[in-house]
């Protein structure tokens, strides 16, 4: 053992009760004479003294008898382990062997941390572990002399262990002594124990308490618990080995790359009103989502979510590891067993609900800015998009639309003609959508502002230590704060959202400023000094604190305030997610249909009800590149309708920069431009005629794949399936044999037949490359895309996994080499590829969703090797309220092998697909030009059908009516 080794914490040893007694009764075995005694005695008292002064110096030399915080030495607990759990996890200046020691633990200053726990440190169990109906109960109690370093330890602990489902387990830690808070989310009531489940939960009271989560396919431990758990009043930590440092998620945070650094970085999470800063990358952001997903090493993957809402910091250590500090609630996990990445997405939805569904109208593009300044300004921009014949479906306002920026009213001198505008867009088939803050203006005089003053009626204000409205700074000036987790906000904001649209006909609504945000710490009075608003562990990034200075408070409320859930200490990190929930339930009441909610801040479950932009990132090629990431974060998230400011927010963009975040932004699920008050105007029409023709093309090639698209949102919707995902989300990074995906797909459509929801292929990537892959992205399995990133590029790497062919998704030309592959992609272009294996549908795009809905269909089908592919369509009229769930859709299954591809009806009931028209087939992949071509047995003249034979793509146009019926198209050529 090193010299830093040996020092540090002695384990708490207590004398040997048995022992003593053996020695008392050594003593009494012989019997002498008085003399002797005498004698013999004051010999012994001299030697016992001197026996008692080495042994108290030996011992005291060990740290024996130094207090409890100040003990040293022990060889055994202080060997360096595999994880070293930081002790000193606030680092800084209190980063010192002194304060290390007197916390109980261990001490070597070449190691990273260089404090940390012994061996054994944490819990004791208590008794046997119980079966129970779900599962397992196991009690513990704090280990006698170990006492956690930030105080209120909590001394008896409850872990349940649920065995939910096959594919699901939950372990809760939790004190059963004290009711403490639980965040208020609704998730799925355990119904008994599943049976044969794919994970193995095992229990080790060596040296304390720990628990493992094992894969049982593989007897591969996924989590392993390591020493120096903690559950105390306001300190919650736990540490997990992992299988492999392939980590993903943990959001929310301005990250370069996609997967997580595995070298002790520290992720903050705790809403906040912070732009995002890749310089910065632990730093905490809006949202607040703990959890990640992790690819293990023979391509299966699991997922852990943490359902915790109070201030934390995740650490990633080099084993690899995960710490877990919080500091409130309990410790409440999930384990998602997959097994592929597709599956872990889908089980956590299952947990925190499915994403909804949104209007068609929201996946066309949006155009916003703050600083139009009026609403003719703003008709001008439209005027100027029409003109250029780009697409728009949505115009947006900023705040200063707003009189005196307070909620729910509009300027009017600047935006007096705002009505004319909604109605302008409106008859053009367009849609508006408009900022509102949470912060409601408090200095107007009485009566003046129903806002303000209905909400102190009704009480549903979040208050303050005396129970008055606490009063923050926003940009009305003087605001109360809405508490959204009390039920009767319901009733108030249904009430203004409802008498807002009688004057202002908005179609769905921006909800900012959500975490909430508030321009002075805590609130105009201050916040009174206790441990809620000055907690003894702040969670920070480097060693900075969590806020600078003002600590926790700062840029929000007092953590002291009162909300109806909890104190906002406990329940801060829910508001924009609690105040999207109302915001679509009042917009579904005031519409009558589907609405659009896009939130800056946002928790698990957020997807629900709405979307997410990242916030307000910049115009520089760095943000657009990890703009990706971000979108592929909230994929993860359960949130998949999410789009950065294309073009950056703040800043002022080149020309060139965003020609091409107007490329890669066509792919954003939400497709937006946006940008800052003061800053050149970067609507895409703005710019040069190039540029003009490079977003006019690319937006119509989204506007072609919006039913593809569409699509995706329905399986999300029904399934939590992902719609924007990463490459090693395809199932054919996998080198996986054909006739295993034959025996898989008539699986899934035997299963299919008797579900009305299509049961998705289990995934199994193996193709490690795709792991580190953050610079493309896919939507579904079907279409790849490679942007162009850097400044002055006329070319792009794309990696293009082997066992897969892949076409020019506009061309069709097949790409004839797989890996790394440099593709040519001058400033009009962005490299788009479709999947072989694949069926696309497509319509005939126009300039916006209102008029591409009433065109043509059209069908691309991308071949495999064996000739063959799939997909779907989902369709209904794009904005009534549960048609999936009323039976009001169609749902179209599409399939092709060996020169006959066909539909398959799953369910007719929109009626209105009766009368569309399906005008073309491309087909991709054909090894010759067909001889004959057919449709529903009828042959298709050959002026109706086109062959290139440079890239071997087949055209096909008929007149295809009534696509409720199933239909099949057949040719022959000289393969079969």
């Amino acid at each position: 053992m090193s010299q830093t080794g040996k020092k540090g914490l002695a384990q708490y040893r207590s004398i040997n009760e048995d022992d003593e007694e053996t020695l008392a009764l050594r003593g009494r075995r012989q019997r002498r004479s008085p003399v002797c005694i005498w004698g013999s005695f004051f010999a012994l008292m001299t030697g016992t003294l001197v026996f008692i002064g080495a042994t108290f110096a030996l011992l005291a030399g060990f740290g024996f008898f130094s207090a409890p915080g100040d003990a040293r030495g022990n060889e055994t607990a202080c060997e360096l382990p595999n994880v070293r759990v930081n002790c000193i996890p606030e680092g800084g200046r209190s980063e010192t062997e002194d304060v290390c020691l007197e916390r109980g633990c261990c001490w070597a200053k070449e190691e990273t941390p260089s404090c940390f726990y012994p061996k054994g440190f944490g819990y004791a169990v208590d008794g046997q572990p119980a079966d129970t109906s779900t599962g397992k109960t196991v009690n513990l109690t704090r280990k006698t002399g170990q006492p956690s370093q930030y105080g209120g330890d909590i001394k008896t602990v409850r872990v349940d262990i649920f065995y939910e489902t096959s594919y699901r387990l939950r372990v809760k830690l939790w004190d059963p002594r004290k009711k403490r808070y639980e965040v208020p989310l609704p998730t799925p009531e355990p119904q008994g124990q599943a049976s044969n489940p794919l994970y193995k939960v095992s229990i080790s009271r060596e040296d304390s308490f720990s628990f493992t989560v094992q894969r049982t396919s593989a007897s591969r431990d996924i989590f392993s618990t390591a020493t120096g758990l903690i559950l105390s009043s306001q300190y919650l930590q736990l540490t997990g080995i992992l299988p492999s440092d392939n980590i993903y998620g943990l959001g929310e945070h301005a990250m370069d790359r996609f997967k997580l650094l595995t070298n002790n970085s520290v992720l903050t999470l705790f809403s906040r009103d912070q732009p995002p800063n890749p310089d910065k990358p632990g730093q905490n952001l809006y949202g607040v989502h703990p959890f990640y997903l992790c690819m293990e090493q023979d391509g299966s993957s699991h997922g852990v979510f943490l359902l915790n809402s109070n201030a934390m910091e995740i650490e990633l250590g080099p084993l690899p590891s995960v710490t877990y500090r919080t500091i409130g609630g309990i410790l409440d996990f999930y384990f998602f067993l997959g097994p592929s990445p597709e599956a872990v997405v889908q089980q956590y939805t299952e947990v925190i609900g499915r994403p909804f569904m949104p209007p068609y109208w929201s996946l066309g593009f949006h155009l916003c800015r703050w600083g139009y300044d009026t609403a003719n300004n703003t008709l001008k921009v439209v005027e100027r998009m029409r003109d250029s014949g780009i697409p728009q479906d949505t115009q947006w306002n900023d705040i200063d639309y707003m009189s005196e920026h307070l909620d729910f009213t509009y300027n009017t001198t600047t935006f007096a003609e705002l009505p004319d505008l909604i109605s302008n867009l409106h008859s053009h088939g367009q849609h508006y959508v408009l900022i509102t803050d949470p912060g409601i203006g408090s200095t107007q005089p009485r009566g003046s502002y129903p806002p303000y003053d209905d909400g102190v009626t009704m009480g549903i204000f979040i208050t303050n230590s005396t129970h008055q409205p606490i009063i923050g700074v926003v940009w009305p000036g003087e605001v109360a704060f809405p508490d959204f987790t009390n039920p009767h906000t319901q009733i108030y904001w249904d009430k203004f959202v409802s008498l807002f649209h009688s004057n202002i006909s908005f179609d769905g609504l921006w909800i900012d400023m959500n975490e909430p945000s508030n321009f002075v710490p805590g609130s105009l009075d201050g916040c009174p000094n206790t441990s809620i608003n000055n907690p003894p562990f702040l969670p920070g990034v480097y060693h900075e604190g969590l806020i600078d200075i003002f600590g926790i408070i700062k840029k929000t409320l007092c953590m002291s305030a009162n909300q109806s859930a909890s104190l906002h200490y406990n329940v801060h990190s829910l508001y924009g997610f609690s105040e999207a929930n109302k915001t679509m339930r009042a917009l579904e009441k005031v519409l009558g249909n589907r609405s659009l909610v896009i939130s800056r801040s946002t928790f698990p479950g957020s997807g629900v009800f709405g979307g997410h932009w990242l916030g307000d990132n910049e115009s520089k090629y760095r943000h657009m590149q990890n703009s990706i990431t971000g979108i592929l974060d909230f994929s993860l998230f359960g949130i998949p309708l999410v789009g950065a400011d294309i073009c950056g927010f703040s800043g002022s963009t080149t020309e060139e920069l965003c020609t091409r975040w107007m490329q890669l932004g066509a792919f954003y699920p939400f497709s937006r431009n946006h940008n800052a008050i003061g800053e050149p105007a970067q609507d895409p029409a703005v710019f040069s005629n190039d540029s003009v023709a490079s977003s006019r093309d690319v937006l119509l090639l989204r506007y072609r794949m919006l039913p593809f698209l569409y699509t995706l949102f329905h399986f999300a919707h029904v399934n939590g399936s992902t719609v924007a995902r990463p490459l090693f989300f395809d199932p054919h990074s996998n080198i996986f044999c054909s006739s295993i995906r034959t025996h898989y797909f008539i699986l899934i459509l035997f299963l299919y037949s008797h579900s009305t929801v299509p049961i998705p292929l289990a995934r199994f990537p193996k193709d490690q490359v795709t792991w580190d892959v953050d610079q493309q992205f896919m939507w579904g399995s079907a279409v790849l895309v490679t942007p162009v990133l850097v400044e002055g590029a006329t070319s792009v790497e794309g990696y293009f996994p082997p066992g897969a062919r892949w076409f020019n998704l506009r061309k069709g030309s097949e790409m004839t080499s797989s890996g790394h592959v440099a593709l040519s992609a001058p400033l009009d272009t962005i490299p788009v590829h479709v999947r072989g294996g694949s069926i696309i549908a497509l319509q005939e795009p126009n300039t916006t969703t209102t008029e591409s809905r009433k065109n043509p269909f059209a069908l691309l089908v991308a071949l495999d090797d064996n000739q063959s592919g799939e997909g779907w369509l989902y369709w209904d009229d794009g904005e009534t309220l549960a048609t999936f769930e009323t039976g009001t859709y169609s749902l179209l299954h599409f399939s092709v092998a060996d020169g006959n591809l066909s539909s398959s009806v799953r369910h007719s009931g929109y009626t209105e697909l009766d009368n569309a028209m399906l005008h073309l087939f491309t087909i991709y992949g054909l090894p010759s030009q067909p001889m004959s071509v057919a449709l529903n047995n009828n042959p298709v003249p050959e002026s109706d059908v086109e062959w290139n034979e440079d890239t071997k793509v087949l055209n096909v146009r008929v007149s295809l009516t009534d696509l409720n019926q199933p239909f099949t198209l057949t040719w022959k050529t000289s393969a079969y």
